[in-house]
């Protein structure tokens, strides 16, 4: 199921009449360069005068194909004033740490889980996932002689809380991932989005 809280922003001035919107939840099979779309269910809401806020919506759907649980399904649900920050801090410095050193024997761990889940969310055979992963960042990143990371900066790092706590993605305050290549003239600027889960007390790169 997916549910959706529909409230006002206090700052709201405008008319409500022409409010609405619609949640849309597809499934895509095959290989990037032909995935066949499918509409699993979806969600609207409109406006209708007196009603009455805040709204909650609840939509049940069901799967043909049976993914199994992803990585974050069983993991540790954490808010703001949960989330244990020193572990999570030491986890991505490690993995600043084998992209800064061009390691890729060390990087790979990291993305043990979130590639195979990608791999299966895409149908693409397991073995290609990790064989195109290995030549993305060692002949696109780590061959370049300029590339590098930005320093990390955890000054201004801000939690965002999915699947109720229990999928954690650390960006800035402009949005981005703590981890971002140095700008270059030529070659491949690089970004690696965190989104992280926890459990059996390790932090897992799972998106």
């Amino acid at each position: 199921s997916f549910k959706a809280n529909v409230s006002i922003n206090p700052h709201w001035t405008e008319e409500l009449n022409e409010q609405s919107f619609k949640i849309v939840l597809k499934q895509y099979e095959g290989t990037p360069d032909n995935l066949v779309e499918t509409v699993i269910s979806s969600l609207e809401w409109e406006y209708i005068p007196d009603t009455q806020f805040p709204v909650n919506l609840t939509q049940e759907f069901s799967l043909d194909i049976p993914y199994g649980n992803w990585g974050w399904y069983d993991a540790d649900a954490f808010n703001e004033d949960t989330v244990p920050v020193d572990s999570l801090k030491q986890y991505i410095t490690s993995l600043h740490t084998a992209l800064v050193n061009k390691d890729y024997t060390a990087l790979e761990p990291f993305l043990t889980t979130k590639s195979t889940e990608l791999a299966h969310a895409f149908g693409i055979p397991l073995n290609e996932r990790f064989d195109d992963q290995k030549t993305f960042f060692i002949t696109e990143l780590f061959s370049h002689p300029a590339w590098g990371l930005e320093p990390l900066n955890f000054e201004n790092m801000i939690f965002q809380f999915h699947a109720q706590g229990r999928l954690v993605e650390v960006i800035d305050i402009k949005g981005k991932s703590l981890i971002q290549s140095a700008i270059l003239d030529e070659g491949y600027n690089f970004s690696l989005p965190l989104f992280l889960c926890h459990k059996n007390d390790q932090w897992i790169l799972c998106r």
